[in-house]
């Protein structure tokens, strides 16, 4: 049975985590959520929502039977497509969110760092690379990815104490970007949902230029930001947008 499923609303491509008992990903999910990549970049998927379907895990982590039993050969070609796969996630030219339905540890939390933009819930989750504890290191580059987020220092103090992280103590940190309260109501799926349909609704050239240019910077690249204006400016969406400001100025 398949580990991701894929449902579209209104343009955002809504997918769903579920290995029933213990929640873990393994190289076959690997390859599920590669293969789904070539829907995710279709133009008529406007935005991304990742999510799991348990009450307590987004992805537990990765599956440690499978790691064990792995030679090193067939290790290292996963480990290579599962970073692969998370680039070409992280590189998608639209909003890629992910709710954190509940604990995310591992390879789980890598793959919610490749994301844009994290919404959790408070509680007791837990958020963290706990790989060193049992001698090994994240294969994600989730270690980079935590490095941008809240510099190089911290990234490599919490990795090296194999840190778990409560929501409140990651939103804290700037990994988690939006909290509800325990008590929320409305869900994070919900709220994620919501924030991908606002995003949406704007220009597609604009969302795309946005999330090449705050690349650009975080790479510390040299990226003239006036070409991305003028393109902008010339199409058809933003001249409409300006001429009904305009007219009802």
């Amino acid at each position: 049975m398949p580990h991701f499923s894929l449902q579209r609303q209104n343009g955002i491509a809504i997918i769903q985590f579920d290995n029933p008992h213990k929640q873990v990903m393994d190289s076959n999910s690997v390859e599920e959520l590669r293969d789904l990549l070539p829907i995710l970049e279709e133009d008529s998927v406007r935005a991304v929502v990742i999510s799991g379907r348990s009450e307590s895990y987004f992805i537990r982590h990765y599956c440690l039977t499978e790691l064990l039993s792995h030679s090193l050969a067939r290790a290292s070609t996963w480990d290579a497509l599962f970073q692969s796969t998370l680039d070409r996630l992280e590189a998608l030219p639209k909003p890629v969110i992910a709710a954190l339905n509940g604990t995310a540890l591992g390879g789980g939390f890598e793959l919610a760092l490749a994301a844009d933009y994290r919404v959790a819930k408070n509680g007791r989750s837990k958020f963290g690379l706990p790989e060193v504890s049992v001698n090994l290191v994240p294969g994600g580059c989730g270690v980079g990815r935590l490095a941008d987020l809240v510099g190089v220092k911290r990234a490599t103090m919490l990795t090296w104490r194999a840190k778990l992280l409560s929501a409140e103590e990651a939103y804290g940190l700037g990994i988690i970007d939006e909290l509800l309260p325990e008590d929320a109501e409305q869900s994070v799926l919900a709220r994620s949902i919501a924030l991908a349909c606002e995003c949406s609704q704007r220009s597609e050239l604009s969302i795309r230029y946005v999330k090449q240019m705050a690349r650009s910077y975080k790479r510390g690249e040299i990226d003239n930001p006036l070409t991305a204006f003028k393109s902008v400016l010339a199409s058809s969406e933003c001249r409409f947008a300006l001429e009904a400001l305009i007219d009802s100025d």
